[in-house]
C-alpha cells in the first residue's frame, strides 16, 4: 500500500525536535521504529502539514529541549492538536559519541528515541500571564546584576588610575556622599574625568530603573492573585520581597 494512501489510526508518531530560529530538524519515529530525520522551516504548521500528509490518523507527540525559545512551540502545537512536552535536556539520554559528533540531526533522533522509548516527561508549562510575571523578575535580576557590573567598573577604573579611596569610603555602600566624591574627583585629562562621568551616569540610570522595576514587582506580588501566597512567604525567616538587598 502508498504510504500517501494508508491509514495510520490507532498508531503513534513521535517526534524529537532540534529547534533553531530559523530552521527545525525532526526525526521521525513510528511506534519505536526510527523512520528519517527531515529539515524544515521553524513552524508547527510545516511540521503538522508534513505528519498529517505522511501519517494520516495517527496520534503525534513532539518533544523539544527547554531552552531560549520557552514555550511558545508548545503552545502553537496544543492550539492545533498536537501532543508536546517540553523536556529538561539533561533527562536526554546521551553517549560520548553524541557528544563527540553532535550535530543537529543527531540531537533530534536522541530527544526522539528517548521519547518513543517512554524516557521524557514534559517540564511544567506555566500559564502565559504566568510567564509574563516570571519575566518581570528576571527582568530586575537581569538589571541588578547591570548594575553590580557597572559598580564593578568604575573600582576597576579607580584602580587603573591609581586613585584611592578614603578610609571613611572604605569597601563603599555608593552612598551619596561617596557618589558626590566620585564626581568631584579631578584628573590630569580631562577625558578621564569623561570617562568616569560616563561610567556613573549609567551606574544611577541602572539604580533608577532597580527602583522602578522593584515597585513592579511590589505591586505585583501585593496584587489579588499573589497576595494571600506573598504574605505567607513573608513569614519564613529570611524571606523578603528580595533576594538581594537594594544599594
Amino acid at each position: 500500500m502508498n504510504k500517501v494512501n494508508a491509514n495510520f489510526e490507532n498508531q503513534k508518531v513521535f517526534v524529537g525536535l532540534d529547534v533553531h530560529k530559523r530552521s527545525w530538524n525532526a526525526a521521525i519515529f513510528l511506534g519505536d521504529y526510527f523512520v528519517r530525520n527531515i529539515h524544515q522551516p521553524a513552524s508547527p504548521q510545516a511540521l503538522q502539514h508534513f505528519l498529517t500528509r505522511n501519517y494520516p490518523g495517527a496520534h503525534y507527540i513532539c518533544a523539544y529541549e527547554s531552552g531560549k525559545f520557552g514555550f511558545w512551540i508548545q503552545r502553537h502545537f496544543k492550539q492545533i492538536g498536537i501532543e508536546c512536552l517540553v523536556v529538561n535536556p539533561a533527562d536526554i539520554p546521551s553517549t560520548q559519541k553524541d557528544n563527540v559528533y553532535k550535530t543537529d540531526a543527531r540531537d533530534a533522533r536522541g530527544i526522539g528515541q528517548a521519547l518513543s522509548s517512554g524516557l521524557l516527561k514534559s517540564i511544567f508549562v506555566p500559564h502565559q500571564e504566568q510567564e509574563a510575571d516570571r519575566q518581570l523578575v528576571r527582568q530586575r535580576k537581569k538589571l541588578w546584576a547591570d548594575l553590580v557590573r557597572c559598580k564593578n567598573r568604575i573600582k576597576a577604573f579607580l584602580d587603573y588610575m591609581g586613585i584611592v579611596v578614603p578610609d571613611r569610603f572604605d569597601n563603599p555602600n555608593w552612598s551619596l556622599n561617596f557618589i558626590r566624591w566620585l564626581r568631584e574627583l579631578e584628573f590630569e585629562h580631562v577625558t578621564s574625568r569623561v570617562t568616569l562621568n560616563y561610567q556613573l551616569d549609567e551606574m544611577e540610570l541602572l539604580r533608577k530603573q532597580m527602583l522602578s522595576i522593584c515597585n513592579a514587582i511590589r505591586k505585583l506580588m501585593r496584587s489579588k492573585k499573589y497576595n494571600q501566597l506573598y504574605y505567607l512567604l513573608r513569614t519564613v525567616p529570611g524571606i523578603g520581597p528580595h533576594s538581594q538587598p537594594l544599594h
